[in-house]
């Protein structure tokens, strides 16, 4: 399909861009989706340190931020 061809393309660009892959390159449908899926992600990381995270965050960058430092009880 031409819309797989033009995503594909697109991919390709931002990963030159950024000076990495273009299988590290992932599009969602919007910022709490990349922001949920980052701190799903992270969930992999040693269970020590801190998550920080800005007073002023949306909700939605907040509460996700906030449901890993309670799985991994981490201050918050």
């Amino acid at each position: 399909y031409a819309t797989d061809t033009t995503v594909e393309r697109v991919r390709g660009k931002v990963a030159q861009f950024l000076n990495t892959h273009s299988n590290e390159v992932i599009f969602t449908s919007g910022t709490t989706a990349s922001l949920n899926l980052l701190a799903t992600s992270l969930t992999q990381l040693p269970s020590s340190g801190a998550v920080l995270v800005s007073q002023d965050a949306h909700h939605s960058a907040y509460l996700p931020f906030e449901r890993l430092a309670r799985t991994r009880q981490l201050p918050f």
